[in-house]
């Protein structure tokens, strides 16, 4: 049992006891920067020409699309931190029976 045990520690990356430690602290921002590409918050868009607050993830048979509502910094030890993003997701199940509602004005599918 020690020898599976002491194989586990040798072999577990650094940054895991970072994270089972739990966060020292979290900022809460308007945008981030990924990959090369600005995310917003919707909040921040209003009133803006251009938008850039909605997210996109593939997913098994149809994607899933969204708007940002928050970006949420994790920040752990050793300069470590971790970005999540807060979003509202939209139903795009193709299996999902739909209807039309009016919204501001806007007809929107449901």
């Amino acid at each position: 049992m020690m020898h599976i045990l002491q194989h586990f520690l040798d072999s577990y990356h650094p940054d895991l006891q970072l994270l089972a430690g739990g966060p020292q602290s979290h900022r809460v921002h308007v945008g981030c920067f990924v990959n090369g590409v600005k995310f917003v918050t919707s909040e921040r868009d209003e009133g803006y020409v251009t938008q850039n607050n909605g997210v996109m993830v593939e997913g098994m048979g149809f994607n899933y699309y969204g708007v940002l509502v928050s970006v949420i910094e994790l920040i752990y030890g050793k300069g470590m931190s971790v970005v999540l993003f807060k979003c509202k997701w939209f139903n795009t199940d193709p299996t999902r029976r739909r209807s039309t509602v009016l919204d501001c004005g806007l007809q929107c599918m449901v």
